[in-house]
């Protein structure tokens, strides 16, 4: 099994013929890829809410766990997720710039603990699957994860990590929301902003962008610049604000047909690839170059002139008369 994932990875990397906007991105997504489709340790996805009107008192922490031992060649392997709140922020709900979904687990039981039990219970957990078994740390834009879990008084050493986020952002230049991956993906999502909820689908998020055939099949080994919407801002806002808050399907008007439906990879990924165009590194080197240049040729004509026209010494200006104040 290691041996025939391993070498359709090598495979993979050999033939397959990237266009990112930096060569760094390859290596980069090897190693993440390594960590999830070899399936050889655990990974461990993570989410933390946070209080939107102070940022520092968190809420919830949410995990999804896949453990590879005894299920390489499962379907659909064991995912264990947990929604734990935190006691004493509790009562802290948002509204305004998130939805509260606090309550809305869609696996289940929360837990409810104290500050002080938690941060037992993910020391205990980050000891036995990141360090014991020498796992990895799946987040969405994790590191600002680890921070909040820091912050709470969690000591752990840096992990091996897979940040979906910064993966789609070789791919895609906007959209890369957790919303916007699992769409592309075709991974059918709810209640997002619940952390469990969140640390489960960004962890389904990870397996889809680290399979080669998922890749392939989704463009994803290509920069895509998404053309800019004719809509109003006012109008993208709101249709933002909406998803987001009432979590909506996407509606389209059109009658399906058939043999689209049968020959896509996805309608909404298909919709992307007709409104975007893909990296032209050399076009985009030779820009860069023709602006550096402009730069630096008029920074010479600046220069230039100043030498050529010396200033003028000011003309000192006249000191003013006082008046005398009769008495």
């Amino acid at each position: 099994m290691q041996a025939a994932l391993r070498e359709a990875l090598d495979q993979y990397f050999a033939t397959t013929q990237f266009n990112f906007t930096k060569d760094t991105y390859i290596t980069a997504l090897r190693q993440s890829m390594e960590a999830v489709y070899l399936r050889k340790r655990p990974l461990v996805s993570i989410d933390i809410e946070a209080f939107e009107r102070n940022p520092s008192k968190v809420t919830e922490v949410g995990v999804a766990i896949y453990d590879p031992e005894a299920q390489q060649l499962l379907l659909q392997p064991t995912i264990k997720t947990l929604h734990i709140i935190i006691k004493e922020n509790k009562q802290m709900l948002n509204t305004r710039f998130v939805p509260n979904k606090k309550f809305e687990f869609n696996g289940g039981y929360s837990y409810e603990l104290l500050m002080i039990q938690l941060r037992q219970f993910l020391a205990n957990l980050f000891n036995h699957y990141l360090v014991d078994c020498r796992g990895s740390l799946v987040g969405h834009n994790v590191d600002g994860d680890i921070k909040w879990i820091r912050g709470m008084g969690v000591k752990f050493d840096n992990p091996s990590v897979v940040d979906t986020m910064k993966i789609f952002s070789y791919s895609r230049s906007k959209g890369t929301t957790l919303r916007g991956l699992l769409r592309t993906m075709g991974i059918p999502h709810a209640n997002l902003h619940n952390a469990a909820n969140d640390a489960y689908y960004t962890l389904l998020a990870s397996f889809a962008l680290c399979d080669p055939q998922q890749r392939e099949r989704f463009n994803l080994d290509t920069y895509l610049t998404l053309y800019p919407s004719d809509l109003p801002k006012k109008v993208r806002d709101a249709d933002k604000r909406r998803e987001k808050f009432l979590d909506f399907a996407l509606l389209e008007v059109q009658q399906p047909i058939f043999e689209d439906f049968r020959d896509s990879a996805l309608w909404f990924n298909s919709k992307v690839q007709l409104t975007s165009y893909p990296y032209d590194r050399e076009a985009a080197e030779a820009a860069a170059a023709e602006a550096k240049a402009a730069k630096e040729n008029g920074q010479a004509e600046v220069v230039e002139v100043e030498e050529e026209t010396p200033r003028e010494a000011p003309t000192p200006k006249p000191k003013p008369k006082h008046k005398k104040w009769k008495k």
